[in-house]
C-alpha cells in the first residue's frame, strides 16, 4: 500500500502477475483491473472492498506461502490460470482455517 493506496502495479509486479492474471485473481475484466493497476480510474464502495480482500489475500500469500507466488518460471502459459485459481483458492481455504481456529 502506497500513501493509503492500493499499489497494484507494484503488487503486479511481486506475484509476477499479468494484467489478466490479476483479473482472475479478482474475478474481474482484465480491462477494469487495467483502469485501477494503470491509475485510470479509482476503485469506489463495494468494488474496493472486495478488491482490498484480493490485495490482502495475496499479502497473504506472499507472507506465507512464499513457494506458491511469484509464479514459478516452470509453469507452462497453458497451466497458468490454473495455478493462479489454485493458489488463490489454497490461499482462501487457509485464511478460513486459521479464523475457525481463533
Amino acid at each position: 500500500m502506497l500513501d493509503g493506496k492500493l499499489d497494484w502495479k507494484g503488487m503486479c509486479e511481486a506475484v509476477s502477475f499479468t494484467l489478466t492474471d490479476m483479473s482472475l485473481w479478482c474475478g474481474l475484466p482484465t480491462a477494469t483491473v487495467r483502469s485501477w493497476v494503470l491509475g485510470k480510474s479509482i476503485p469506489h464502495s463495494i468494488r474496493y472492498r472486495h478488491l482490498r480482500k484480493c490485495f490482502d489475500l495475496l499479502e497473504w500469500t506472499l507472507k506465507n506461502a512464499p513457494d506458491k507466488l511469484p509464479v514459478p518460471i516452470d509453469v507452462r502459459a497453458s497451466q497458468r490460470k490454473s495455478y493462479i485459481l489454485q493458489v488463490r483458492n489454497y490461499a482462501t481455504a487457509a485464511i478460513s482455517k486459521e479464523g475457525a481456529s481463533e
